[in-house]
């Protein structure tokens, strides 16, 4: 139905950037400018889903049909607790601290959205969810590590690519996913709308 060069990102995430990239994709990033904070799905999962849509359907109202748009959104959950951004320093201690010597979840959303052939508007979606474990971390570490930038726009205020994987030990699934886009889903969701991926090899 499609190719690669009709791909948008819906994020400026770097991280994200350069992981469609290892996807060897021609894409254009075009980032949503939704308000996240208006969403309040209790439910992790729900909640994932629900942004990385939002995000996706927010771009395509801004291009011609055809397109196929890329939303995903990413969070930490611990103690029945969502871990988006933080704010500040004392979020960024307090974060930590709660992760420190124990198991949390990643969880990211993918939303793709497209027309199919009678300009009918196509949704795909799906999430992925990845344990993570913390080392026990100490207080020097923990604070320091708030008074760099690299936590601040990072869900769960830890990069897992940067510094921040200095604290984990543990790690059960998809280690691009804490990251911030699962590839394996990425690619079976981007498959299904016609976009080629490496059928070389396979």
């Amino acid at each position: 139905m499609s190719n690669s060069a009709q791909l948008i990102l819906a994020s400026k995430s770097p991280r994200r950037i350069e992981l469609l990239t290892m996807l060897n994709l021609d894409f254009t990033v075009m980032p949503s400018a939704i308000d996240e904070s208006q969403f309040k799905q209790a439910n992790p999962q729900e909640l994932v889903l629900r942004l990385a849509y939002e995000k996706a359907l927010d771009i395509h109202t801004k291009v011609e049909p055809g397109k196929i748009i890329i939303g995903a959104d990413t969070i930490v959950y611990i103690d029945q607790m969502i871990l988006g951004k933080p704010k500040d320093e004392a979020n960024v201690i307090s974060m930590l601290s709660r992760l420190s010597n124990r198991w949390h979840e990643v969880i990211s959303g993918i939303a793709i959205i497209t027309n199919d052939n009678f300009g009918e508007l196509v949704t795909i979606q799906d999430y992925e969810i990845t344990k993570v474990h913390f080392r026990k971390l100490n207080n020097t570490e923990i604070e320091s590590y708030a008074k760099i930038a690299e936590p601040y726009d990072k869900a769960g205020a830890y990069a897992l690519q940067g510094l921040g994987g200095c604290f984990v030990d543990k790690i059960e699934g998809c280690y691009a996913n804490v990251i911030g886009l699962p590839l394996t889903k990425t690619v079976s969701l981007l498959r299904q709308t016609g976009v080629k991926i490496l059928d070389y090899c396979f």
